[in-house]
């Protein structure tokens, strides 16, 4: 029953691969009917062609027809199988409710909630197909759309500084405020002009030029979380990092007074510092959260130096500039 969420997927995917489709105009069939009631247009002028067999039958030549929708309203019904109704619940959140045969209870993830929400009824997914990162051994879950029942497909999650749009991943690639730009997206099963590849995070005006320090977690963050901490260097220039820990820990417990809690480690000697060039990212050494605080907020201060000598430890690369940055507050704690 799932094929139907593929026909969008290949109308969309084709769409944006340059690619055509023929159609003709044959006569209203009993699946349109079906199908489009309530729609403003009836489909059949995109039929490639139609067929004759009634939508209850689902038979292999409806698979040929509603290619391509022709209104907005087509997506939902034209692209989904007959049996699948948007919005059923299921699951723990609904007395244990299970959802019909060809279909799954999909609970959306949710690591850092105390209670998890609830799940709905969506159409099984197809071979290599998902809805969320979850369903992903490589990362990035892209156009999944589990409230549509449509599937998406899996790509590699892309390093820091580099994204998918439209993409379900366990972290961020951008930080926020910034945009995926210049990524090209062609599924496996398509046949494209061009392979996909992910694009890069462009920055709004607020963040232009800047360097900035992130807690790519967001916020909250489960206690014992480990949380990833990104440095971005937004300037014109190569900025430096010491070579050992790159950042301090702070806390509030709400009085708005900050404590230093010093670095995530300790260190027995400098190293060589790191340089990040301009536009780049580079993810530091993470820092694990307390797993017994719930409530305290966090954040992370670094200082990052320029005009430096690369290839040194920082205190022998003859800098001209230093400078600091704070990141965005982050609370430990589970949502309700």
């Amino acid at each position: 029953m799932w094929r139907y969420p593929l026909l969008l997927m290949a109308a969309s995917w084709a769409l944006s691969c340059n690619e055509t489709t023929s159609s003709t105009s044959p006569a209203v069939d009993a699946v349109d009917v079906a199908e489009t009631a309530g729609d403003s247009v009836v489909d059949t002028a995109a039929d490639v062609p139609s067929d004759a067999s009634p939508d209850a039958a689902d038979v292999a030549a409806d698979v040929v027809q509603d290619v391509v929708p022709d209104v907005a309203q087509d997506i939902a019904q034209d692209a989904t199988a007959d049996g699948w109704q948007p919005g059923v619940a299921c699951g723990a959140g609904a007395n244990g409710k299970t959802c019909p045969s060809g279909q799954i209870c999909y609970v959306a993830p949710c690591p850092k909630c105390g209670t998890q929400p609830p799940g709905t009824c969506a159409p099984a997914l197809p071979a290599q197909g998902c809805y969320d990162y979850t369903h992903c051994a490589v990362g990035a879950c892209i156009a999944g759309k589990p409230q549509e029942g449509i599937s998406g497909f899996c790509l590699p999650l892309p390093s820091a500084g580099a994204c998918w749009p439209d993409a379900s991943t366990s972290l961020p690639a951008c930080y926020p405020g910034s945009t995926c730009e210049g990524a090209s997206l062609c599924a496996p099963k398509d046949a494209c002009s061009q392979p996909s590849k992910p694009g890069a995070c462009k920055p709004d005006a607020a963040h232009t030029g800047k360097v900035i320090l992130w807690a790519r977690n967001g916020s909250p963050v489960a206690p014992g979380e480990i949380v990833t901490v990104t440095w971005i260097n937004g300037s014109a220039a190569s900025i430096f990092l010491p070579g050992c820990t790159t950042y301090e820990i702070e806390t509030s417990q709400g009085s708005g007074a900050w404590k230093n809690l010093g670095p995530p480690a300790v260190c027995a000697w400098e190293g060589y510092a790191v340089e990040v060039k301009p536009g780049a990212y580079f993810d530091t050494m993470p820092w694990p959260t307390p797993a017994k605080v719930n409530g305290a907020n966090y954040r992370f201060t670094g200082t990052y130096s320029t005009g430096c000598q690369p290839g040194k430890p920082l205190s022998q690369s003859a800098c001209t500039g230093s400078a600091s940055v704070v990141s965005e507050v982050f609370s430990v704690g589970l949502a309700p």
